[in-house]
C-alpha cells in the first residue's frame, strides 16, 4: 500500500492535475530509471516511448512533453549536453533545422577524427547509418553524401567525383563531365590537346573517374577526350591504345594508311615498296602489323609464314587489302595517292 502511496500512477488514473507539479515529473522518471536500470545519462539513450507506456507514463509522456521522449529527459538532466540523433528517433522536423543538422555533422567529425575538409571524401552512406545519421541521410538528402557535405561546409569547393559515390545522374549532365575533364587534365599536367594522346583508363581509374569511364565511355578513353574536344581531328592510333577490333575495319587502316604514307613521304608505288615493319612499329601501327601478319583471313599458309617474319610489309599490305576488298593493287594504290 505504501508503494501505491509512494507512487500514484501504478493505481491507474492520477489525480488531476497532477503531472503539472514538476516534482511528480521528476519523481516519476526516476522511479522509471531505477525500474529499467538505468543509472546515469548515457543509459537513456535506448528508451522509448514504449518503456513509459508500458510503465504507467503513457499520459505523462503525451499530456506533459508531447510524446518526446528527449524532452521529457531534458527536463529530468537540463545540464547534460543531450544528442538528439543517439535517441530511437528525433523530434519530429528536427532535421529540417540547419543548426540542428550541423550540430551533428560537426559531432560526426569529431568522432571520426576529421582534421581537414578533405577527410569528408572517404564518407560513405554506411557512415552515417553506422553513427545515428541514416534519418538525416536519407529525409534531407535523398542519401546523397556530398549533398550533406556541401550542406554542411558550402563555402569549399567541393568535387563531386571524389566522393565514393557521386550523386544519381551526375554524369548524364554535360556539365560535370567537362568538369571532371578539366580538373583531371590539370592534374595529369596536359597543357596542348595533343596531351590527351597519353590518356589511359588508369588515368581514370586512379584519379576518381572509373565510374564515369564505365558508364559513360564505354571503359574508352578516346570516347571522353573526342567528346570534350570534338574538333580535334583525333588520330586513334596516337592513344596509348586503340579501340578494340579498330584494325578490323577497312576505312581505318586505310586512313591510317593514308596519314602514314604523309609522315613518310610515301607518295608512289615505288616509295612504299620501301616500306619496313620498323617503321610501321615507330609509327604507332604495331597493331595494324599483327593484324596483317595474323588476324587477316584469306590467306593461304604460304603468305603466312611470310606475314610471320614481317619481311616484305608493302607486298603483304597489298595481298591482304586486295584479298579482302577483292580489288587490284591499282585500287590501292590510287586511295593512297
Amino acid at each position: 500500500m505504501s508503494a501505491f502511496a509512494d507512487h500514484p500512477w501504478l493505481h491507474g488514473r492520477v489525480p488531476n492535475g497532477f503531472w503539472d507539479r514538476r516534482e511528480h515529473r521528476i519523481q516519476y522518471i526516476r522511479w522509471l530509471g531505477e525500474r529499467c536500470g538505468f543509472h546515469k545519462p548515457e543509459d537513456w539513450y535506448v528508451v522509448r516511448k514504449s518503456h513509459f507506456k508500458s510503465n504507467c507514463g503513457g499520459g505523462l509522456l503525451c499530456t506533459q512533453y508531447q510524446d518526446s521522449v528527449h524532452a521529457a529527459l531534458r527536463e529530468f538532466y537540463p545540464d547534460y549536453d543531450w544528442l538528439p540523433w543517439r535517441f530511437h528517433s528525433v523530434p519530429p522536423k528536427y532535421w529540417t533545422i540547419p543548426e540542428n543538422r550541423h550540430r551533428y555533422m560537426a559531432w560526426l567529425e569529431k568522432e571520426l577524427g576529421f582534421t581537414q575538409p578533405e577527410d569528408w571524401y572517404g564518407v560513405v552512406k554506411q557512415t552515417f547509418s553506422g553513427n545515428y545519421g541514416g534519418g538525416l541521410l536519407h529525409g534531407e538528402f535523398g542519401d546523397s553524401v556530398s549533398a550533406c557535405v556541401r550542406d554542411y561546409m558550402p563555402e569549399y569547393n567541393w568535387l563531386a567525383w571524389k566522393f565514393r559515390d557521386t550523386p544519381n545522374r551526375f554524369w548524364q549532365e554535360a556539365k560535370n563531365r567537362r568538369a571532371y575533364m578539366s580538373w583531371l587534365g590539370a592534374k595529369l599536367g596536359f597543357v596542348l590537346p595533343s596531351d590527351w594522346y597519353r590518356i589511359t583508363k588508369t588515368s581514370f581509374y586512379e584519379n576518381h573517374g572509373a565510374g564515369l569511364l564505365r558508364t559513360f565511355y564505354q571503359d574508352s578513353p578516346q570516347r571522353a577526350v573526342r567528346e570534350i574536344l570534338p574538333e580535334m581531328d583525333w588520330k586513334p592510333w596516337l592513344f596509348t591504345s586503340v579501340p578494340q577490333r579498330f584494325w578490323h575495319s577497312a576505312d581505318n587502316r586505310l586512313y591510317y594508311l593514308r596519314w602514314l604514307g604523309q609522315q613518310l613521304g610515301l607518295r608512289q608505288p615505288p616509295d612504299w615498296s620501301a616500306l619496313s615493319a620498323r617503321q610501321l612499329r615507330q609509327h604507332h601501327g604495331a597493331g595494324l602489323l599483327e593484324f596483317y601478319a595474323t588476324g587477316a583471313a584469306g590467306l593461304e599458309a604460304e603468305s603466312r609464314k611470310v606475314a610471320r617474319r614481317y619481311a616484305g610489309v608493302w607486298p603483304l599490305i597489298v595481298r591482304v587489302e586486295c584479298t579482302l576488298s577483292g580489288q587490284d593493287p591499282q585500287w590501292l594504290s590510287s586511295v593512297l595517292a
